[in-house]
């Protein structure tokens, strides 16, 4: 049984809003952080980090879900797999990889709040075309927003990073790095990790069942189908009896 989250993801949080603000950004940057943390702890890789695996529970923090791509990761792995838009350059290149994947997925997310575009996705969902800017191309940005924006961005090229040794969250420091960056400055982190601080945006849930905040979801035909069930004839009845 896993925690139910009534908030919605972050991608259709964006949908609504079109980009984050730099506190917003913060906010929920901030709360993947914080759980990548606790499962890089753990030794494990999570490896499928993206808008639609950061739900927000009906407090309004994000939470990290969908761990079917994470992995235990001792020293290096080199399976090919995640979200295209979303792979680190070691992963596209085969050379081996471990948690270090994370935060490059991390600077991938910050980079689509904050400017409402993915930084290597090339057009019409060309996978080889997008994996060859991940490996080889620059990252740029779109013009505007001044000094203002400038921790932001200075943020996510550290997190953009192609030599992993040399990514933000990747060197000694670790997670520490990330919290004492320029882009942090002033951010109650304590309060983050207390669940004291308010949230940007508070989800609007009436009740305990309440799925509104993911909008119209698709119900297909064959789900709605009730398939007879007989006790007698099912192998693993009692199987947990003598537990």
């Amino acid at each position: 049984m896993l925690e139910f989250l009534q908030g919605g993801d972050l991608f259709g949080l964006l949908e609504r809003l079109g980009t984050l603000s730099v506190s917003e950004a913060q906010f929920y940057m901030g709360c993947t952080v914080e759980g990548l943390a606790y499962v890089h702890s753990r030794s494990i890789a999570f490896r499928d980090l993206k808008l639609e695996n950061l739900v927000l529970d009906k407090t309004g923090y994000a939470k990290v879900v969908d761990f079917g791509l994470a992995k235990r990761v001792m020293n290096r792995t080199y399976t090919v797999c995640g979200s295209p838009r979303y792979c680190a350059p070691e992963i596209v290149t085969g050379r081996g990889h471990c948690h270090f994947v994370d935060y490059w997925a991390l600077g991938v997310t910050m980079y689509e709040c904050m400017f409402a575009t993915s930084p290597f996705a090339a057009g019409d969902d060309d996978n080889l075309a997008t994996f060859r800017k991940i490996a080889n191309g620059k990252v740029m940005f779109p013009r505007g927003g001044g000094k203002k924006l400038q921790p932001a961005k200075d943020f996510i090229k550290s997190l953009l990073e192609k030599k992993p040794q040399n990514r933000l969250g990747c060197r000694e420091g670790g997670p520490k790095e990330i919290r004492n960056h320029e882009f942090y400055k002033k951010f109650d982190w304590a309060g983050l990790q207390a669940l004291t601080m308010r949230p940007p945006y508070t989800p609007k849930v009436s009740n305990a069942l309440d799925t509104g905040e993911f909008g119209e979801v698709d119900i297909y035909e064959e789900h709605l189908i009730e398939l007879d069930y007989d006790e007698d004839a099912d192998d693993m009845v009692g199987w947990t009896d003598e537990f």
